[in-house]
């Protein structure tokens, strides 16, 4: 009787454990869902922040690529993120393949498929990192632009004030 006891005692304490873990794992994969679902958000936003041009004859502004350089910065903080779920993931994976014998081949394909997902990220990452810094380059170019222009302005500002110089003082000196 008492190992008809024991037996059931561990068959039950068993099963309590794989349940939770079952949970813990549902939990997890609904975190990164939720983490790739923000990123793909936030990346739609940058992709929109990309095609706005609120600038003189249709272009981009500064403000504009500040806007989309603030969002790109949030994805990279979201990638970030994800990257580490994926680590923390990965590595409790690690853990129960090799406490857990009987799972091996459950673990086996879902590290198979975290790999898949950190590559994906991973390739995500460096096209983010090519539009980054191509988006420096044109701030590069944007602030050169401004400068220019800054400088035309105050030229012809300063030109047009030494005409106005001018008139006035042939104006009031031909008066007396």
């Amino acid at each position: 009787m008492k190992r008809i006891l024991f037996i059931l005692s561990v068959f039950l304490f068993t099963l309590q454990i794989c349940s939770a873990e079952n949970v813990m794992e549902q939990s997890e994969q609904e975190r990164l869902e939720t983490l790739l679902l923000e990123r793909k958000s936030l990346f739609g936003k940058y992709a929109d922040q990309m095609d706005k041009k609120s600038g003189i004859f249709g272009r981009r502004n500064k403000r504009d690529e500040a806007e989309a350089n603030k969002i790109l910065e949030q994805v990279i903080i979201k990638d970030n993120a994800i990257f580490q779920e994926l680590d923390r993931l990965i590595d409790q994976n690690q853990f129960e393949s090799k406490t857990l014998g009987q799972r091996m081949l459950k673990q086996d394909e879902s590290m198979t498929t975290h790999v898949e997902n950190n590559e994906k990220l991973l390739a995500s990452y460096e096209l983010i990192k090519n539009d980054e810094a191509k988006l420096k380059k044109q701030i590069s170019g944007l602030k050169l632009r401004f400068y220019l222009s800054l400088l035309f302005n105050l030229l012809l500002a300063g030109w047009i004030g030494y005409i106005i110089f001018k008139k006035r003082k042939n104006t009031h000196g031909g008066i007396q």
